[in-house]
């Protein structure tokens, strides 16, 4: 079993429309490779259902691509 770092600086986050915060903290999840960022991002796009439920479905169609389902 590989020893885990924990949580530490491993991305550099920027925005296309270059409005960063430099205050931010931000965190990274990969969803391709990583099933625990995909249940993260399911959680995410629960949670947000009611606010804004157009960024919902594209969370859980980005997320069916990788689990190789339906929404």
């Amino acid at each position: 079993m590989t020893m885990s770092r924990g949580l530490y600086d491993k991305y550099e986050v920027i925005k296309l429309d270059g409005d960063i915060d430099p205050q931010a903290d931000y965190f990274v999840l990969r969803m391709d490779t990583d099933p625990h960022a995909r249940k993260a991002a399911i959680a995410y796009a629960e949670s947000i259902q009611d606010e804004n439920p157009n960024l919902a479905f594209d969370i859980r169609k980005r997320v069916a691509k990788y689990e190789g389902g339906l929404i």
